[in-house]
């Protein structure tokens, strides 16, 4: 799982949680557990950066311990000593679930690889034949309803350089009310 080759940059490595190594898995739950306020499950393996020791990045949902529980998609950042220790580095919310109108809903199945239809046919006209990069669906990760429907994804960008970049975006899509699909943003993840 983890090469030295880019010593201090980050290396994508998207691997479902049935899948991680299970001594960074188990370490990393146990360090998850202990947070109060937020139970934080893994959803995706992002990542890794060799440091002094490693970094692993993980997308983890999370559920507030509170009288009126919401659900958030966060960026887990947990450094591997090289002593061993696992450290929280920190938690960067993406995006928060709290089932109010106009605002986020995360996807009800956080799967590998799979956009819902019509977005799957938008994604593939919007990115299909880009110049310089291309781009390949990671996680679909929530809808908004505004005017139109937003849509989050987690995209794998490749640069066409030598060598090929590659590295995590975080897609937005508008989808119209007469399902005309458009770019909102791109942003590294």
């Amino acid at each position: 799982m983890i090469g030295m080759n880019n010593f201090g940059s980050w290396t994508t490595d998207i691997i479902a949680p049935d899948k991680i190594e299970k001594r960074i898995k188990t370490r990393c739950e146990l360090v998850l557990e202990n947070l109060v306020g937020m139970k934080y499950e893994i959803v995706l393996y992002c990542g890794y950066q060799v440091v002094n020791g490693v970094n692993y990045m993980l997308l983890c949902k999370g559920t507030s311990v509170t009288e009126k529980p919401y659900t958030v998609l966060a960026k887990v950042i947990i450094n591997e000593s090289s002593g061993g220790a696992f450290t929280i580095m920190s938690i960067t919310t993406i995006v928060e679930d709290r089932g109010l109108n106009g605002a986020w809903k995360i996807a009800d199945k956080l799967e590998l690889g799979g956009l819902p239809q019509p977005v799957a046919t938008g994604f593939s006209e919007l990115f299909g034949e880009i110049a310089g990069a291309s781009y390949s669906p990671v996680m679909y990760f929530a809808s908004q309803i505004v005017s139109g429907t937003n849509h989050m994804i987690l995209c794998k960008q490749t640069l066409s350089t030598f060598p090929a970049a590659e590295k995590l975006v975080m897609i937005i899509l508008n989808q119209s009310t007469g399902n005309k699909f458009t770019v909102v943003s791109i942003d590294n993840f």
